[in-house]
């Protein structure tokens, strides 16, 4: 099952390598697919419905940080 790391991009802000959340220490491993946006939403302004189609996605485990931004706009799109 693919992993999704998903950051936002900002004005010369590059993927992260190793410990993509400041919080948990969440790391990055072999197979991870690590998606930038530019926007609250992950769907919004980045190619990440691709990958789910890609993948056979039927059901999403959505967590992060802001939740009354980021990832309540992912999950209502």
């Amino acid at each position: 099952v693919p992993t999704y790391m998903i950051y936002y991009k900002e004005a010369g802000a590059k993927p992260p390598e190793k410990s993509y959340d400041r919080f948990f220490k969440v790391t990055a491993q072999k197979g991870d697919i690590i998606v930038g946006k530019n926007r609250d939403s992950a769907f919004a302004g980045s190619n990440i419905r691709k990958h789910f189609k890609r993948h056979g996605t039927e059901i999403l485990l959505i967590s992060g940080v802001n939740i009354s931004a980021c990832v309540r706009s992912t999950v209502l799109d």
